[in-house]
């Protein structure tokens, strides 16, 4: 038994339609200037129509039918499966051109993202295209949202790769939130969210990850969380949509440790009540500027109003961990850590066993959960 394996053939040529007008000219026995008076054109206007330097229109496709007595349909097919290949070489070259872009993209997110099971090489190109939602790959340079301040040493001299997972973490992020629908932002209503938000620390993530989600939400804030992408180096961010409306903050458990996750949202909203409106990405490392140090002193001050941030020093044992936390209601990993921060105990202290891990749950829509230490 014997099977048939049938090859895609893909021509890197086009047929310009001049070369049937030129065969058709022949058939009929006429030159050039005799052909072109009987269309009713110049002789230089058919000289271009032969060429491929202007496209056969189908009022020329109309004159070419009553002269050669081909019908206008054949004629326009054959313009239109012309600039068709056309394009379809310089697809093939542009693809050609950014397959490192192609290369460098986290691909299996962005299928998994589209359900789709892609090998062929443009097939994923196009792909790519539609998850971003471009015309090519310059307009995807484009429209990419500009990455700014908090840059980590990473960052100064990031890779195309490190690039690429950004831009797909964010767009992931983006998708996510233009389907949610939230009022006009209101920065004072948000404020009062934080307040109530920074309650929520002691409590497990399938408790305060809908109570964020909501009072965020009922201030004009969208909250999402979206999981991290290998090699992306984030952390979280604020981004705006909605013609710069409507405000996002994003986070992912990459740090994985309670501290880090709490503080990195009071950062995010301190860079939204106390920052410029731009685009801001939170990574473990940062350089010193203007607007991470108001955002870096608002999550503090969130966290540990200035009558008790002096009171860290003071503390030695788990036991005065614990009661300092419960007297000013912040999960004692976030104490830890803090201290840890500001290097009043080392990182292999054993309170830094106070902390707590989460990870992300089972299943595609799964939530974060605290990780089981034991």
């Amino acid at each position: 038994m014997t099977t048939s394996k049938y090859i895609k053939y893909e021509p890197q040529f086009a047929i310009c339609p001049g070369e049937t007008v030129r065969e058709s000219i022949e058939a009929l026995g006429l030159t050039q200037k005799e052909f072109a008076a009987r269309l009713g054109i110049s002789e230089k206007h058919l000289i271009t129509l032969i060429n491929g330097e202007c496209a056969l229109t189908n009022e020329m496709a109309l004159k070419l039918e009553h002269a050669t007595g081909t019908p206008a349909r054949i004629w326009n097919s054959f313009e239109s499966g012309y600039r068709e290949q056309l394009t379809k070489i310089k697809m093939a070259q542009e693809i050609q051109e950014h397959s490192d872009w192609l290369k460098a993209m986290p691909f299996k997110v962005i299928a998994d993202h589209l359900k789709i099971q892609i090998k062929d090489i443009s097939e994923k190109y196009f792909s790519l295209l539609r998850f971003f939602g471009v015309a090519n790959y310059e307009a995807w340079e484009k429209s990419r949202p500009v990455i700014a301040y908090r840059k980590g040493a990473t960052f100064k001299d990031s890779s195309l790769k490190q690039q690429c997972a950004i831009q797909t973490w964010l767009r992931l992020i983006e998708l996510q939130a233009m389907k949610i629908d939230v009022p006009e932002y209101n920065k004072s209503q948000f404020k009062n969210a934080v307040e109530q938000i920074r309650t929520l620390t002691t409590l497990q993530p399938e408790e305060f990850i809908p109570q964020m989600e909501s009072l965020c939400n009922q201030a004009g804030v969208i909250f999402i969380l979206e999981k991290e992408i290998p090699g992306a180096s984030v952390n979280g961010a604020l981004r705006w949509i909605r013609q710069n409306k409507t405000p996002v903050i994003c986070l992912n458990l990459r740090g994985k440790y309670n501290d880090i996750f709490w503080f990195t949202f009071f950062h995010e909203a301190g860079h939204l009540l106390v920052g410029k409106k731009e685009l801001f990405i939170d990574t473990p490392e940062q350089y010193a500027s203007e607007e991470e140090d108001k955002a870096n002193l608002f999550a503090t001050n969130i966290l540990f109003p200035q009558q008790t941030l002096k009171e860290l020093e003071s503390l030695e044992t788990e036991e005065q961990v614990k009661e300092f936390s419960d007297r000013i209601n912040l999960h004692p990993g976030c104490v830890a850590g803090q201290m840890a921060y500001r290097k009043l105990i080392p990182y292999n202290s054993p309170l830094l066993q106070l902390r707590e891990k989460y990870q992300w749950g089972a299943g595609e829509d799964s939530v974060p959960e605290v990780e089981n230490l034991n």
